[in-house]
């Protein structure tokens, strides 16, 4: 790996763990998603360091390029984020669904008492 390339990776990785811990601790970004980011630096980190292991890795897989196992690994990271964020807008619609409802009864129910 060009010496150029680990160093951009490393400086990625450890300002996106930077921001991530610092997003966390006022309370912008919750805790189970701040997992998933603070594990892509780490793991950024650790192959900026050492790029044998992604090598490695891709040899034990039968991938010939283990740049085509980074950009794998990238799109199987995406497909889970998307996939999470799916499942928490389907809660969050039946929430507000639920929520104006109840405003919609409320609202009834204090034109009912005010007549």
């Amino acid at each position: 790996m060009d010496i150029k390339l680990k160093t951009i990776s490393l400086l990625v990785g450890i300002v996106l763990l930077v921001v991530s811990l610092f997003n966390v601790r006022r309370r912008k970004l919750s805790e189970d998603l701040a997992l998933f980011w603070i594990i892509l630096s780490l793991l950024m980190v650790l192959f900026a360091v050492r790029f044998d292991l992604i090598e490695k890795v891709s040899s034990l897989l039968g991938i010939i390029n283990p740049n085509n196992l980074v950009f794998f690994l990238g799109l199987v990271f995406l497909v889970f984020i998307t996939f999470y964020f799916s499942i928490k807008i389907s809660g969050l619609e039946k929430r507000v669904i639920i929520l104006a409802q109840e405003n919609a009864l409320l609202k009834k129910q204090k034109d009912v008492d005010t007549r």
